[in-house]
């Protein structure tokens, strides 16, 4: 595991029984028994236009919501404005490897994707968002320098 592959080379196919399929990722400090796709959390998540401070000087758009009776503060998390995460399932074809370079022979059939991540924490406990964010943008650089990969 690690690293972003390089797809350039593939063979990406949409699956056309998911085809417009997009979502957000969310991260809630609450255990809800779910891990899958659900519809529980529908029209939950409000965007208000309140910025948050952090202590590196980087605002984030506020988000609020209630959640089984807990107010939950959070913020999106963006690599990039351009990048989208993609769930595929790889399909293997011939001798394939698991390599971080894509073999022409490797098709990635694309069930859906992800447009925003979202990470939230319990009203009081903002502080975790910016300890949270830091240790997810170190982990990302570190990636990209073992794997080299562009930052």
């Amino acid at each position: 595991m690690g690293g972003h592959t390089d797809l350039s080379d593939c063979i990406i196919q949409v699956n056309k029984d998911n085809n417009a399929i997009k979502g957000s990722l969310n991260f809630v400090p609450i255990k809800i028994h779910m891990n899958d796709k659900t519809k529980e959390f529908s029209n939950n998540f409000i965007v208000t236009n309140t910025p948050i401070q952090l202590g590196n000087n980087k605002q984030w758009n506020r988000l609020e919501t209630f959640l089984r009776g807990a107010k939950l503060i959070g913020t999106d998390i963006s690599l990039h404005d351009n990048e989208t995460l993609i769930l595929s399932q790889r399909e293997i074809q011939d001798n394939d490897s698991l390599s971080t370079t894509c073999d022409p022979k490797q098709i990635y059939v694309v069930d859906s994707t992800i447009d925003k991540m979202l990470n939230f924490e319990r009203e009081g406990n903002e502080q975790r968002i910016e300890e949270e964010l830091n240790k997810f943008y170190e982990y990302i650089q570190l990636n990209n320098l073992l794997h080299n990969n562009d930052i």
